[in-house]
This record gives structure tokens, C-alpha cells and sequence, in this order.
């Protein structure tokens, strides 16, 4: 790439390169780190839109018992919840990496973890919007998404760690949702938060 770094030519071709080039990309995005000052403020403001998102579309699942109306109606809430989920999976993907011989820093994890939410930022805003026109169109893309974005998502960690292929990364992404997943229901466990609200 010979665009400047983190110009609208640089990002867009990023962007293309991260959904068919994901381990090239990978290693170009952290040939082109940011000062970990950046990183916070990306993460933030990741957070911040997530929970505005999600505010507005988690008030139906509330009513099934799958949320608490709490994160539904408090925006500030949700992006806590993101912010910490964040977090942890970065840490989660930095030490399992390690453990498995990989080379990768916290700081190199959470520029990998904050350039993909945006891109799935961008993603479910394409899907609300197309569900508009055509909820079962937009249904299948969400899915097809998901799981395009699981190939994505090994790749850069390929490419985070240095590993020679993505086996090791695939390890590195079971162990970190595992992980998140024990530490998020021990912290809701501590402070009382259940999917009944009490």
C-alpha cells in the first residue's frame, strides 16, 4: 500500500483488503501502530456508539428475559458493558496468544480488536438498514457476516501473533470467548446483575 496511513485511500483500501486479504491486512494495520493514548480514545468511542446502538435495539429482547431493561434504557450502561467486554477480550487474546507461542502485545490486540468493531460497527448499521427494505435479505446477510467475520477475526489474529497459520489463532479465539464469558457472568455474578433484572 502506498496511500498514507489512516487516509480516507489508505482506509477504504483496508477495508476491502480485511474482508478478502484479512492477513495481509492484519499485518499492514499494525506495521502502522497507534500511541496507546489512541487506541483508549478509539475504544471509547467504539463504546460509546455501540451502547447508543444497542440502546435502540435491545428494547425488544428485554422483554423476552434476554437482557436486563437496565443495559436496554441506559445508554452510559451499555457502553460500560461494551468498554469492559472489550477489554477483556483483548487481554483474553494477548495472554491465550502467548501461551501458544505468539508474539503479540496488548497494544497490538487492541488496535486489531478496535479497527474490527468498527468494521462490525459498520456492518449491523448496513443490516438495520437493509432490514428496512427487506428483513428476510437482511437476515441472511447478518448471518453470512457472522460467519465471514470469524474468518476475518483469525486472520488478523494470525497476523497479531505472528503464527504460521490460523490453527493456532482459531485456538486463540475459543479460549478468549471462553474467557470472556467466565469473567463477564463472574462480574455480573458479583454485582447482582441477572438476565431477570434482580
Amino acid at each position: 500500500m502506498t496511500d498514507a496511513p489512516y487516509s480516507r485511500d489508505w482506509l477504504r483500501r483496508m477495508v476491502q483488503e480485511s474482508l478478502f486479504q484479512p492477513r495481509a491486512a492484519g499485518e499492514e494495520l499494525l506495521a502502522r501502530p497507534l500511541p496507546r493514548e489512541a487506541l483508549w480514545i478509539w475504544l471509547a468511542l467504539l463504546s460509546v456508539l455501540n451502547g447508543i446502538l444497542y440502546s435502540l435495539t435491545l428494547p425488544g429482547e428485554a422483554e423476552m428475559g434476554l437482557v436486563l431493561p437496565a443495559f436496554v434504557q441506559s445508554p452510559i450502561t451499555l457502553s460500560v458493558f461494551v468498554a469492559v467486554v472489550m477489554v477483556l477480550m483483548t487481554w483474553f487474546f494477548t495472554m491465550s496468544g502467548r501461551m501458544l507461542g505468539g508474539r503479540g502485545d496488548f497494544a497490538a490486540l487492541l488496535q486489531v480488536t478496535c479497527w474490527l468493531q468498527s468494521l462490525r460497527l459498520a456492518f449491523q448499521l448496513l443490516v438495520m438498514a437493509l432490514a428496512l427494505l427487506s428483513p428476510g435479505l437482511a437476515g441472511i446477510l447478518a448471518f453470512v457476516g457472522g460467519i465471514w467475520g470469524l474468518y476475518v477475526l483469525a486472520n488478523f489474529l494470525t497476523a497479531a501473533h505472528r503464527f504460521e497459520n490460523a490453527m493456532k489463532a482459531i485456538a486463540v479465539m475459543i479460549l478468549g470467548v471462553l474467557g470472556v464469558a467466565f469473567a463477564m457472568t463472574f462480574l455480573m455474578t458479583l454485582f447482582g446483575v441477572g438476565p431477570s433484572g434482580s
